[in-house]
């Protein structure tokens, strides 16, 4: 098969899937069984996560079909032999797709065959699917839109600072300012989505497990609506609890008489719980005041994914751990937390290396 004559193949419809892949892929929209983890693993993926991942299947069965390689009564994890795998990535990477659509197919394969066929290991495919999607911009062009990890880990502390020792500001101007460096670190060390960075709610979403403040979202926003938690930041712990004991509390006494109580995390200084939009709109002007240039909310999450793919490519697929992608498979839940826990760790020592300037 030719790159040129692999541009043009067709995409089989998932009606004309061979008839185990279809089964076995609508078995797996269903709603979940906790006796068969076979129904109802993709039941909580978003509507157009669902539709990318049957499209990128779609075009591998393509593959298979123009290379004469389909057989209908072969199981989908035998016919995705690791030769054939091989032979589909180059000629991917041969045809005139972009690096980002290459890395975006063979995502959407890895994550529909842990679907039709979750007795195998596919976790090779969604690795190489990482480094190709990492490589797929030199770091100097993503760089002009970004700044280094530890230049605003630094913005965040001397915010910090500021509003516990700057007399000529108010207690709201001091306890906003507080709250956006709090922020701004948050971003930094744990690259949250926005959804869930907008969501905290104390005592929900932000809980304390002994010592240590971990976030836990069990109805998380991410892209496969799926839960997951992580440790909040060893570095950020004492900021945290200030903030919650004095500058939260400042910013709650601006509400207007007869508000309801909220547990929400992130207070304006009108004492109502931040939007998404109010959140990255600050995140913008504070970085657009320091660096002159406005980082929105998505960007730290490229920010923390580049810093690893060019200070650790060996460890190039902490990126899944580090940003807290979570599982999709019930049967995998505990030990993908522990391996992001261990990717998380590294990422958090590579960022205080950076900031000390080892």
């Amino acid at each position: 098969m030719t790159p040129s004559s692999m541009t043009s193949h067709r995409r089989v419809p998932l009606g004309q899937w061979p008839q185990i892949d279809r089964e076995r892929w609508l078995a797996a929209l269903q709603a979940a069984d906790p006796l068969d983890t076979s129904i109802g693993f993709a039941s909580r993926w978003k509507a157009s996560t669902r539709h990318m991942i049957e499209m990128g299947y779609g075009w591998w069965l393509g593959y298979l079909e123009c290379t004469a390689q389909l057989d209908p009564a072969l199981d989908p994890g035998d016919r995705a032999s690791p030769p054939r795998i091989k032979d589909y990535l180059a000629i991917l990477q041969a045809a005139s797709l972009a690096p980002y659509t290459v890395s975006g197919r063979m995502q959407q394969l890895g994550k529909a065959l842990r679907t039709v066929a979750p007795d195998h290991d596919w976790s090779k495919i969604l690795r190489a699917a990482s480094r190709i999607h990492a490589r797929a911009t030199p770091v100097r062009d993503k760089r002009k839109n970004m700044r280094p990890p530890e230049e605003i880990v630094l913005l965040a502390s001397a915010m910090m600072h500021a509003a516990e020792n700057d007399p000529f500001r108010t207690g709201r101007e001091r306890a906003s300012l507080f709250r956006d460096g709090l922020i701004l670190g948050l971003l930094v060390y744990r690259a949250p989505r926005a959804a869930n960075l907008t969501e905290i709610l104390i005592g929900s979403h932000l809980v304390c497990r002994g010592d240590t403040w971990w976030l836990c979202f069990h109805e998380g926003k991410s892209a496969s609506a799926a839960p997951w938690e992580c440790p909040w930041p060893e570095e950020l712990a004492v900021a945290l609890e200030r903030y919650l004991d004095v500058h939260r509390n400042v910013l709650l006494k601006s509400a207007h008489r007869g508000r309801k109580p909220t547990q929400a995390l992130w207070i304006s200084k009108r004492g109502t719980d931040m939007t998404q939009a109010a959140i990255d709109a600050q995140v913008r002007s504070r970085t657009k005041e320091k660096f002159g240039l406005a980082i929105n909310l998505h960007r730290f999450r490229h920010i923390a994914a580049t810093t690893i793919a060019t200070d650790t490519p060996e460890h190039v697929g902490d990126i899944q751990g580090a940003l807290w992608h979570s599982s999709m498979h019930p049967s995998e839940k505990y030990y993908n937390l522990a391996g992001q826990l261990d990717a998380g760790r590294r990422y958090d020592a590579m960022l205080e290396a950076r900031r000390i300037g080892k």
